[in-house]
């Protein structure tokens, strides 16, 4: 089968380990049989890498079914992310005769759950990114017309009768200022839609 099965005795010394649980741990059957599991291979949480408690101990403690998500530190010291389940295996009168465990190595599903998870946190600002430009952008339209305005009047107004005025050229001066910072505004709004 696809996932690593490995089996116990009641005293929780390995006894079996198919192919794909040889590939996953580095580890023989041979190698290992009549090992406890713990010796061989350490279980970490993933997260905090804080080791986990053995599931074949856990089993033979409660004698039932336990589910275990952890990453597994192989012979090479390279980590697997698993999704595990370690079970009693119970005679026809109960009596406990060792455990199974039955791995998987989920390690790539968990990469493209993260990518998926910062693909929609990027889409999210990108969203955000949106929305701020649209909010900017109103407002902006009216600076953009009125500084428009006030500049034509005021050099319609300097051509016709103030020429000269030095109070009026300040001021032409200072809305032209004002008119490229608008420009540079409406190009961050621009970028931020593109974005």
């Amino acid at each position: 089968i696809g996932d690593a099965v490995i089996s116990t005795d009641a005293e929780g010394c390995i006894t079996l380990m198919n192919p794909m649980a040889e590939t996953m741990t580095g580890f023989q059957t041979s190698e290992v049989r009549g090992k406890r599991l713990s010796e061989i291979l350490r279980l970490v949480d993933e997260t905090t890498q804080e080791a986990v408690e053995d599931p074949v101990a856990q089993v033979l403690r409660a004698g039932k079914v336990l589910h275990v998500r952890g990453a597994i530190v192989a012979r090479a010291g390279e980590q697997r992310i698993i999704a595990d389940s370690a079970a009693p295996i119970l005679d026809e009168t109960g009596k406990l005769l060792g455990v199974v465990v039955v791995f998987r190595d989920v390690s790539e599903s968990r990469r493209l759950e993260r990518r998926l998870e910062f693909a929609e946190r990027l889409a999210s600002v990108g969203t955000l990114a949106a929305g701020v430009a649209h909010e900017v952008n109103n407002p902006l339209s009216f600076v953009v017309a009125n500084v428009d305005f006030a500049l034509r009047e005021l050099k319609r107004a300097a051509e016709a009768e103030l020429v000269g005025s030095p109070w009026l050229e300040e001021v032409v001066r200072a809305l032209s200022e004002a008119q490229i910072g608008v420009d540079r505004v409406t190009t961050i709004v621009s970028e931020l839609r593109s974005f």
